[in-house]
């Protein structure tokens, strides 16, 4: 996603109708994450994911949009 903005995102977000479901924010308190995506699996389960960037953080709701495996692309976080 060249040029990615939150605005971006959460244009994308909407023109797959993943508003209720995908939330991207940024946020503050983490010494390298600065975007927090929220993915809601349900009422009571979500994944939440930070990223250092907000390129990081589209590529993010990309992948969960396009049911695309994070698994290989993720550092947990303590």
């Amino acid at each position: 996603m060249a040029n990615t903005s939150l605005r971006r995102i959460r244009t994308f977000i909407e023109m797959y109708n993943k508003e209720d479901e995908i939330q991207v924010e940024k946020i503050t308190g983490f010494v390298n994450s600065k975007y927090m995506v929220t993915h809601h699996l349900n009422e009571e389960d979500r994944n939440e994911y930070l990223c250092k960037t907000v390129t990081d953080a589209g590529h993010c709701v990309s992948n969960i949009i396009f049911k695309v495996p994070m698994e290989n692309s993720l550092t947990p976080c303590d």
